[in-house]
């Protein structure tokens, strides 16, 4: 059983990780791409 519930461990802290990674991107992204429609 120990072992089954650190891969769920890992499993879920690998999706934390992409979803911050995730935002984090968008944030960079997003403001960005509204600054160039908003000079078009």
């Amino acid at each position: 059983m120990q072992p089954n519930h650190r891969t769920q461990n890992l499993a879920s802290l690998a999706g934390s990780a992409l979803l911050m990674a995730l935002l984090i991107t968008l944030g960079y992204y997003v403001p960005d791409g509204l600054i160039a429609l908003a000079h078009k």
